[in-house]
């Protein structure tokens, strides 16, 4: 469902593999050498991390340094190192839909799925992915095409690793984005999937949020708050897009994130709930941030 193939690389070897298309000078080289470092860099520091510390402000940082990198070498027209793509696809990229992403009912053609009885129509509100709460799929751009869907409702509970898996998920997400960009010309058609999926959100009408309990409305309010950041990254990833299919999606996730924005603010004038940081804050050395 989101292929992320890369479109070009040099075979040459790790010593030749950030050069440009064409004949370059020694400020070019040292450009060349200076992103390939610093992309390195980040990608082994990153790897320690999830290996050992577990830092989640340092996963963000670290992705956020390795975002910039990529894309900073896609502009300038310099080749991504091999083993670089590999690392991002290995650990980052393959791992995403395991983590977000979950199948849209329906669209499985198994036996069982094609088993009338057992077919899930994602409309209906479920009252099998929150202990107190409905579900419901909202916000599908893709169509009847998509399969695909974010699973934020089932995120914001307070089990397992989910409070890092939510984190996280939009620096994920703009690594991925920034290898796609790097390694194909700028292009995200291979995961323009993303840009309309929906996602899972609680069914709550604006309405009924003061007859919750604060647990519940704790939950509602961090839904809207990741799936705010989460559009917010999609504009920031496809705004560029030339596609006019993904101009328009781009149009109407920017009026979703309006609307999500507004409801959001009356939500909070009637509950003071602490919003979580998403900025990376690594200590310095000596004190300050």
């Amino acid at each position: 469902a989101l292929s992320t193939s890369p479109a070009r690389h040099n075979d040459g070897g790790d010593a030749e593999s950030w050069s440009q298309h064409h004949h370059h000078g020694g400020s070019q080289q040292l450009q060349a050498q200076s992103h390939r470092s610093r992309t390195d860099q980040a990608v082994a520091l990153l790897d320690t991390v999830k290996s050992n510390c577990k830092s989640m402000d340092a996963t963000v940082f670290l992705c956020d340094e390795l975002a910039t990198a990529l894309l900073g070498a896609g502009s300038k027209g310099l080749f991504v190192k091999q083993s670089v793509l590999d690392w991002i696809s290995e650990t980052l990229n393959d791992g995403f839909e395991e983590r977000y992403l979950e199948d849209r009912p329906g669209r499985d053609n198994t036996q069982e799925q094609e088993d009338a009885s057992k077919s899930v129509d994602p409309s209906v509100p479920r009252g099998d992915l929150h202990p107190s709460l409905k579900v419901k799929e909202e916000m599908n751009l893709n169509g009847s095409a998509g399969s695909i869907v974010l699973s934020l409702a089932q995120l914001v509970q307070p089990r397992g690793d989910n409070q890092n898996l939510l984190r996280t998920l939009c620096a994920n997400f703009r690594v991925m984005q920034a290898r796609e960009k790097a390694t194909n010309d700028g292009d995200l058609c291979d995961i323009e999937a993303l840009l309309g999926c929906p996602m899972y959100v609680f069914d709550v009408p604006s309405d009924d949020f003061s007859y919750h309990d604060a647990h519940e409305k704790g939950h509602i309010v961090l839904q809207i708050f990741y799936a705010i950041n989460w559009i917010i990254e999609l504009l920031n990833a496809f705004s560029d897009q030339p596609h006019v299919d993904m101009r328009a999606n781009t149009v109407r996730r920017a009026n979703s994130l309006v609307n999500l924005l507004e409801t959001l603010d009356n939500y909070l004038e009637t509950q003071q709930i602490e919003l979580p940081d998403l900025n990376a804050t690594i200590p310095v050395e000596g004190g300050g941030t």
